[in-house]
């Protein structure tokens, strides 16, 4: 759904699936940071208060609950 999206609005982007067991979480992290064209990721369980605390900013929602569904990358 997200790739057509982008597709459609001519956006160079793509979503792509990617995984990792709980204890290369860190390791995962380190990589998705270090990539510099990653623009942002969307979370799913078991990630997604790790994910949080990895933030240095948080939409008010998040902070309250202490998780995230999806992180961006701002300049």
């Amino acid at each position: 759904m997200f790739n057509e999206i982008f597709e459609q609005k001519g956006l160079d982007s793509l979503m792509v699936p990617l995984s990792c067991r709980p204890e290369d979480f860190e390791t995962f992290w380190a990589g998705i940071t270090a990539a510099e064209n990653i623009r942002g990721v969307i979370i799913s369980v078991p990630y997604k208060v790790a994910v949080y605390h990895k933030c240095s900013a948080a939409h008010d929602r998040a902070a309250r609950v202490q998780s995230a569904n999806s992180v961006r990358r701002l300049p």
